[in-house]
């Protein structure tokens, strides 16, 4: 083999080494950036979820669809467009705490509107650090 040949043989090893380093980075982030995803989606999986539905007329029930206990739960109005807010409501003055599937029965009325704003909730627990926001369905 001539010299050239070994030149050439060693800049191909020494390219292909480079061009494997860069690769083997790629996959290093590529990785990190999965489980970075994982470990947010299992955060927010273990964290409470609520659904609002209507039972009849003008009683609801809070839903707690999360995997773990709401403590302190605290409701207040969100877009409350032609939404009056009635009893049995929790308030900072008496909060409910809501395992996981259970619920608590409210009484909300709900005015007639034009149909732009949908009235919502907003739900506030220890566990959330921002309120959830759920749709007031209109009764049934």
């Amino acid at each position: 083999m001539g010299l050239t040949a070994v030149r050439k043989l060693d800049e191909a090893r020494t390219n292909g080494a480079r061009v494997m380093g860069r690769v083997a980075t790629r996959a290093l982030d590529i990785g990190r950036k999965v489980r970075s995803r994982k470990e947010k989606t299992a955060a927010e999986s273990a964290a409470p979820r609520f659904r609002l539905e209507n039972v009849s007329g003008l009683v609801y029930r809070l839903v707690n669809a999360g995997p773990v206990t709401a403590s302190d739960i605290v409701i207040e109005p969100g877009e409350a467009t032609g939404l009056r807010l009635g009893r049995h409501l929790p308030t900072a003055d008496k909060p409910v705490t809501l395992g996981p599937d259970e619920d608590h029965r409210l009484i909300l009325a709900i005015a007639p509107s034009n149909g732009s704003t949908r009235p919502t909730l907003r739900i506030h627990c220890s566990e959330l650090d921002e309120p959830c926001t759920v749709r007031v369905t209109p009764p049934a």
